[in-house]
């Protein structure tokens, strides 16, 4: 059986979850914001699978904290990756989420070390076309959730920017999540 602490830890954990999703009605929150809801998302899952889940952050600039971004768009990219990619796996899971920008953009890279995306749904999701693609139907793609991703991003910030799933790696599965960088004030919410 879990300690008290553990259970009263993850009811808090659950609780800042359905706080997010129930009371904040912004549609952009700080990175900040959105890496505290995954490290409650992270918690509970390492109750489940019994602390073999590691997560990293590695924030290029510290302002990068405050830059806003649409919400939920990280917790359901690692939802993925430990529901598909860590199935019946005995070995350390590894979640590892960095931030970095140039001029106009910030990138968000998530990495992690399960058994990968296969190139179909990999090829589908990068050239998807949110204004064409609009019926999942359409598209083919058992990737849902990647698409639902993709298309809320593109359909925010426009084609030039959303999800890259990188290819070529042997081990596990890399997005980068590509948005304009935004000056404070730019976005109402």
């Amino acid at each position: 059986m879990q300690s008290a602490y553990n259970i009263s830890a993850m009811v808090d954990a659950l609780g800042k979850l359905i706080r997010a999703n129930q009371t904040v009605t912004a549609e952009w929150i700080p990175l900040k914001q959105e890496l505290d809801l995954l490290d409650s998302y992270l918690y509970i899952q390492n109750i489940r699978f019994k602390g073999k889940i590691r997560s990293e952050w590695s924030i290029e600039d510290e302002s990068l904290l405050q830059q806003k971004i649409l919400k939920f768009t990280l917790q359901p990219l690692v939802e993925n990756a430990i529901i598909h990619g860590f199935n019946d796996s005995f070995k350390e899971m590894l979640i590892a989420v960095t931030a970095a920008s140039d001029d106009s953009s910030v990138i968000l890279h998530i990495k992690d070390n399960g058994c990968g995306i296969s190139e179909e749904i990999i090829d589908k999701i990068n050239h998807l076309d949110p204004f064409i693609d609009m019926d999942d139907k359409n598209t083919g793609c058992n990737g849902i959730g990647l698409m639902n991703i993709q298309k809320r991003l593109r359909l925010t910030y426009g084609n030039n920017y959303g999800i890259s799933i990188q290819k070529n790696f042997k081990d596990g599965t890399h997005i980068l999540i590509c948005i304009p960088k935004k000056q404070s004030g730019d976005m109402s919410n």
